[in-house]
């Protein structure tokens, strides 16, 4: 996904005075230099592997993280928590924060340096399932000339 996508998005929402959250939901792969820009921007992003984790979270009916905005929504849904709804919209509002002191400044720069350390965790997290899947489509594809093989030999 290209990040002009994103821009698209912020500036819609600036342009109605930032009235909501601006979301961009697509079944595509979203690059990791991508993913950073929206988070610095305040774009939540739904991708290919949130709908991965939406589909497992569909199938465990446990949530992997807490997660705010749309799609901390959509998980409390699938786990049919109402207590996980009610962080992720309360976590959501607390990043509107009136003036600060240098120690809620340091604060918030110490959890924006957690925060990017948990997306490096979650891109290493995607990048090791598509090897993984990637594994597999290779396993099959030996199978299959194996197997062709010993039929034509």
């Amino acid at each position: 996904m290209y990040p002009h996508f994103i821009q698209e998005v912020y500036s819609g929402a600036a342009f109605y005075n930032n009235i909501g959250k601006p979301v961009v939901v697509t079944n595509n792969e979203v690059t990791f230099n991508a993913r950073t820009y929206a988070k610095k921007l305040g774009v939540e992003i739904i991708a290919d592997s949130e709908w991965d984790e939406i589909k497992d979270t569909c199938n465990s009916k446990k949530a992997k993280y807490q997660h705010t905005g749309l799609l901390g929504i959509i998980i409390s849904s699938a786990i049919k928590n109402a207590e996980y709804a009610k962080r992720a919209v309360a976590t959501e509002q607390e990043h509107i924060v009136p003036e600060l002191s240098d120690k809620d400044e340091y604060r918030l720069q110490l959890q924006s340096d957690f925060d990017m350390a948990e997306e490096y965790l979650k891109e290493e997290e995607r990048l090791q399932q598509k090897a993984l899947k990637y594994r597999r489509m290779a396993l099959e594809r030996q199978k299959k000339a194996i197997l062709a093989s010993l039929d034509y030999g």
